[in-house]
């Protein structure tokens, strides 16, 4: 790891930047030069963040973020950990600093170059997988789901929103349905999206598989994330900081462990976090 003092897996939309319509970030300004004056849905407070067109909607990121993250950089093996198609990343680059790594798709991407040279020993490993997911989308595309999987590579992604006619039984029983007959694919949770992913990936084996790639102890290890597919990386590594307007449900799961909650939400959540990473260096 070249000297640095340890590995940080850090997750990219709802920790590093947030998203209009999973976050409520719909209240903003353009103020030119790609930022805009955006009021904080908690907090009500206005903030000039990066606003970048990412698919359909919109990513806000806080130049304040940008810069602490290339300070901790200097001192820890960077590694984004993201449930995003590649083609998301790639709209990213401009904003966010370049990482050591990033595991895409809920790690069923792995580039161990910053953004790109994909890794192909893993994606030997999951292929046979992946081409059971294709046989599987077909199936459930035939009866009527609709997928959000333009661009996606080696997972796909079923938002509630863009299936109407679908209850939260049927989203059940969909689940059900690829736990008991599928055994080449596993399910996660994404910012309120449900993802259907090759069983040998999910975030905790890709930062596993990773870790050993690189020589690195699980003792080094940092995990900063908010969402339901953090909790496969956060089992994996050492320490979990996690960012107080994350998904309730990790909210619950780190007070019970008594995992480092920032006091602050957002914008203000993450730099705090990034702040005290470098305060302890």
């Amino acid at each position: 790891m070249n000297g640095k003092k340890g590995v940080i897996f850090c997750d990219i939309a709802g920790t590093l930047s947030f998203q209009d319509k999973h976050n409520n970030m719909n209240k903003w300004r353009d103020v030119g030069n790609g930022f805009v004056s955006l009021t904080d849905p908690i907090t009500q407070k206005d903030i000039l963040v990066l606003q970048t067109l990412v698919q359909n909607y919109h990513m806000y990121t806080d130049p304040i973020t940008i810069h602490l993250l290339s300070m901790v950089k200097k001192l820890y093996h960077l590694v984004y950990v993201t449930g995003s198609r590649p083609s998301s990343v790639e709209s990213l680059k401009s904003v966010l600093i370049a990482p050591d790594a990033t595991l895409m798709e809920s790690g069923a991407t792995i580039c161990l170059d910053g953004y790109g040279g994909v890794d192909e020993d893993w994606y030997t490993i999951i292929t046979a997988q992946v081409k059971e997911l294709v046989k599987f989308i077909i199936k459930i595309k035939a009866e009527g789901w609709i997928l959000d999987d333009k661009g996606r590579t080696s997972a796909v992604r079923i938002f509630p929103e863009q299936n109407p006619a679908k209850s939260k039984d049927d989203f059940s029983e969909l689940e059900k349905r690829v736990l008991e007959t599928q055994p080449s694919l596993k399910t996660t949770w994404n910012i309120g999206g449900l993802d259907i992913v090759p069983k040998s990936a999910g975030k905790g084996n890709a930062v596993r598989y990773y870790m050993e790639k690189i020589g690195c102890a699980p003792k080094e290890t940092i995990g900063i994330g908010d969402d339901i597919n953090d909790m496969e990386m956060f089992d994996v590594v050492n320490e979990r900081l996690v960012v107080r307007s994350a998904h309730e449900e990790i909210l619950k799961i780190a007070n019970a462990n008594n995992w480092h909650i920032s006091s602050k939400v957002h914008f203000a959540g993450i730099n705090e976090i990034l702040t005290l990473i470098l305060h302890r260096s």
